[in-house]
């Protein structure tokens, strides 16, 4: 008898803001669905997130979109199941053989100053008690430290290092029913270095292109800054490093 897979056949994204989803983002969705035919996608935007939540409700009237994805991301994949994708993630393969875990994640970065795991793409079967830890950890921070305290690489990265995840070793790891994967797999490129198609390779699930697609009514602005930094390749550099840093990026 075919033994039930632990994580559904469910990709869930973000958009929030309002705006219309951007045509280079639409193509990585479209190619969700090339690489994965069999799995359905959700989308979670204002007309269907939770806003019974009091962090919900804060983090939207303060405009804080990257808090209040972290939020969404990590209830949409708690309650249904699932892998969470950010938009500006382009797949170069199916990713079935992920499905046979309870809860993953991967390493971005094997850099002593950066936070060594990302929520850019994980996944985890329904009512996944890891999930569940970061979750308990949101209305902490609401109470204490809403404007200043990052809530997505620093929270999981955190909890994992407090269950015993070795410093960056960029090799599969297992921490208690948490797999987490090599940088290869979703982050080949580190998000201080320009693209290039030579960092896939045959671990490589899909890649995270760092386009810090946090959604608000700025972005358009934040696109042409960003523009601008690119003739600068230092301060853009630790500007994006920055960001990651915080939990803003995309």
């Amino acid at each position: 008898m075919k033994v039930p897979m632990p994580i559904p056949k469910k990709l869930h994204y973000v958009w929030l803001g309002g705006r219309p989803l951007p045509k280079h983002f639409a193509r990585y969705v479209a190619g969700w669905t090339r690489q994965n035919p069999t799995f359905e996608i959700l989308r979670w935007d204002e007309s269907n997130i939770d806003w019974t939540c009091a962090y919900t409700r804060a983090a939207h009237e303060a405009g804080a979109w990257a808090k209040l994805s972290d939020l969404v991301r990590l209830r949409a994949v708690y309650e249904h199941g699932g892998i969470y994708l950010d938009t500006d993630v382009e797949l170069v393969r199916p990713l079935d053989p992920l499905l046979e875990n309870q809860c993953f994640f991967a390493y971005q970065s094997v850099r002593e100053e950066d936070e060594p795991i990302c929520n850019a793409v994980f996944g985890a079967a329904p009512r996944d008690p890891f999930l569940r830890a970061i979750l308990n950890r949101f209305p902490i921070e609401l109470r204490e430290n809403f404007n200043t305290t990052g809530t997505g690489p620093e929270i999981v990265s955190a909890l994992l290092r407090e269950m015993g995840l070795p410093r960056c070793p960029d090799a599969l790891t297992r921490v208690g029913n948490v797999t987490v994967y090599p940088r290869a797999s979703f982050y080949p490129y580190h998000w201080t270095e320009d693209f290039e198609r030579s960092c896939i390779t045959p671990d490589t699930y899909g890649v995270h292109h760092w386009d810090m697609s946090w959604h608000g009514d700025k972005s358009i602005l934040r696109g042409l800054i960003k523009g601008q930094l690119k003739r600068f390749p230092a301060i853009h550099r630790g500007v994006r490093r920055a960001y990651r840093r915080l939990g803003l990026g995309g």
